[in-house]
């Protein structure tokens, strides 16, 4: 009797933590004190691929975001889901950009992707995909599915504006309740790591970013 209480009680966690995973952040607003708030929504899409989109006022220079985001390489310096962002290959058009990501739970997963930074009005995009050639990989790590997304940084109102999207799917064997519960309290962490290296950052860039 005592194992088939501990078996249920086993099975209603594992359904409660896919349903505060899935559902428990769509359309919650996430509070950093003061103003700094994020809204945040997620979704899964048809192919499976979790979506997660978050709009964000802070009281930060974009200067020092636009710092931040810009250098490619230097990602794993800033995300704790980030362990490795190794530039590759480098030009006026496009940054190669090998990642590894770590969450708790499941193997790291590993991408090639291309990103671009290019100009909106008022600021500026920082964009990635995961690339079509995946030679470049170590081949240590479980290739991530799907990996997409950007950010979008202006300001204006005595504000900066933070937009970010993400279409992410980890590859190999995992319940689709750990990718859930992946991207909920990830999406969570990479605005919070974001939002505290720029409000401790020295650097600064005089114009919106590279190529501005």
């Amino acid at each position: 009797m005592a194992r088939r209480i501990a078996i249920a009680a086993v099975a209603i966690a594992i359904v409660v933590a896919a349903w505060i995973g899935s559902r428990g952040l769509s359309g919650r607003v996430i509070g950093f004190g003061g103003d700094d708030d994020c809204e945040l929504a997620t979704d899964r899409s048809a192919d499976g691929a979790l979506e997660a989109h978050a709009r964000c006022k802070w009281a930060i220079p974009a200067a020092r975001i636009h710092a931040i985001l810009a250098a490619w390489g230097d990602q794993a310096r800033t995300f704790r889901n980030v362990a490795e962002s190794t530039v590759l290959e480098q030009d006026d058009a496009h940054v190669l950009v090998r990642q590894i990501h770590r969450a708790s739970g499941i193997a790291d997963r590993e991408v090639i992707a291309e990103c671009f930074t290019e100009a909106i009005p008022g600021g500026r995009r920082y964009r990635w995909r995961k690339a079509a050639d995946q030679s470049k990989s170590t081949g240590r790590n479980v290739e991530v599915a799907v990996h997409e997304g950007f950010w979008e940084v202006t300001e204006g109102d005595g504000a900066t504006t933070v937009e970010y999207q993400l279409r992410y799917l980890p590859g190999g064997s995992v319940p689709s309740f750990l990718v859930s519960m992946f991207l909920s309290s990830g999406m969570e962490g990479v605005l919070s790591d974001l939002r505290q290296a720029a409000r401790t950052s020295t650097q600064a860039v005089a114009s919106s970013g590279p190529g501005a």
